[in-house]
């Protein structure tokens, strides 16, 4: 997430005591709210955060300002949104320039789309370059910048950040934001976190920092909660009935689908499929564990329904065959799930295919580590319609859901991605 650098154009000495200088760029007007969470987050960790709005009077204008600070600043924070701006990216360009740690941090947009102008600047001069992160609220993008500066800055500067005395970075990011939202469920903290942490380092954390009384925690509506010390229930007792009844919308919401006579049992088994047959891959058959001829023979389960099976079985031009299974949840895919997956390729000789919201990396491992294809969408794709408030309220808690009605072009990116593999592992052979 940060550029790399092969020769420093100055030394920091690992023994200073002086805080960072880190200076935060995005456009003044669309970004002033996510400029001011950057800042925030910046100053929480003891450092010093640079911005036009708070660096009082000035005979220099933004962008003479701008060029003056960047080569005396250590950490460079770019934050981009829906709307092009040429002082933005110059702005990169000069940090890049001048070999400056960059972090870079993306608003994801669902539905408006971003100038063209600024994704073809993203596309072709920050990707590049560096891995950005996207985000979705101002608060979301204040708890990435913590993460991720806590991370950064022990490794690169050789300096400690401010954190709670006795607690490790996740527990101190983990009450920062618990105290940033006032009462949070522990799913919503486990996603919220999960491109730095696990969940079981969130979960355990969360379990942790309420047993040793850093934080206060309770069950209510079939949840678990989360406040800061020193907050009662009743004053956060609306928001979290509120926070539960967008859990209760989206767990109730039904997410079959039925298309051209066939029934899904997850409309991103259907989303799937159609990447598939874009792509050119031939659907040989669905929800089965046979196939040319031969069964797998699976586990047997105390779970009401059908025993595991694959949720497709999909070829190329016959020269690659596999066998697909889609796990369109928040929570990780459970270790059985798999097991069986990957047992059931093994007895009809397919190529395991995994389709993932997200995963941690042993289970992407063991999907790869045999030649398997692992694709991890980090979205919780569900089938429209869906209430738009509540989903616009999931976006602003962090839980990363999408609502398409065709079959969104970022997954037949992957799908292509996966194709160009398939062929040229098959040409190394």
């Amino acid at each position: 997430m940060y550029a790399k650098r092969e020769t420093p154009t100055r030394s920091i000495s690992p023994l200073s005591r002086q805080p960072l200088r880190v200076l935060i760029s995005g456009d003044q007007e669309e970004l002033r709210e996510d400029r001011r969470r950057a800042s925030a987050a910046v100053d929480d960790l003891g450092q010093v955060p640079v911005m036009w709005e708070t660096s009082g009077a000035s005979s220099m204008s933004p962008e003479e300002w701008y060029q003056d600070e960047i080569p005396r600043s250590q950490v460079y924070i770019g934050i981009f949104g829906l709307k092009y701006s040429e002082a933005s990216c110059s702005e990169y360009s000069l940090a890049i320039q001048n070999q400056i740690r960059c972090l870079v941090f993306v608003r994801a947009l669902e539905s408006i789309p971003r100038d063209e102008e600024l994704q073809i600047f993203l596309n072709k001069k920050v990707r590049p370059q560096i891995k950005y992160q996207p985000y979705y609220t101002a608060p979301g993008l204040q708890s990435k910048v913590d993460i991720a500066l806590s991370t950064l800055i022990p490794r690169e500067f050789a300096r400690p950040v401010k954190v709670r005395p006795g607690l490790s970075p996740v527990d101190s990011s983990v009450i920062r934001m618990v105290e940033e939202r006032q009462v949070a469920f522990s799913r919503e903290m486990q996603v919220s976190f999960e491109d730095q942490y696990s969940h079981w380092s969130v979960y355990n954390s969360l379990r942790k920092l309420a047993i040793q009384g850093f934080l206060q925690t309770r069950v209510q509506w079939g949840l678990r909660w989360f406040l800061p010390t020193g907050i009662r229930w009743k004053d956060v007792e609306s928001e979290a009935m509120k926070k539960s009844l967008i859990v209760e919308t989206y767990a109730q919401h039904n997410n079959t689908f039925q298309a051209n006579g066939i029934w899904y049992d997850d409309y991103s088994e259907y989303l799937v499929e159609d990447a598939l047959s874009i792509k050119g891959f031939t659907i040989e058959d669905r929800h089965t564990r046979r196939f040319r001829g031969k069964e797998a023979i699976v586990r047997t389960t105390k779970k009401a329904g059908r025993p595991p099976d694959l949720d497709i079985i999909s070829s190329y031009r016959k020269r690659h065959f596999l066998g697909v299974q889609v796990k369109n949840r928040l929570d990780y895919p459970e270790a059985n799930s798999i097991r069986d997956l990957l047992s059931i390729c093994e007895q009809l000789e397919l190529l395991p295919v995994l389709v993932i919201r997200m995963a941690p990396p042993d289970v992407i491992d063991a999907v790869t580590s045999i030649g398997g294809q692992v694709l991890v969408l980090k979205r919780w794709l569900l089938c429209p319609p869906f209430p738009n408030e509540t989903f616009l309220e999931m976006q602003r808690l962090g839980i990363p859901v999408s609502v398409y009605r065709r079959t969104p072009d970022f997954l037949i990116s992957k799908i292509q991605g996966m194709l160009e593999r398939l062929e040229q592992q098959a040409h190394h052979i």
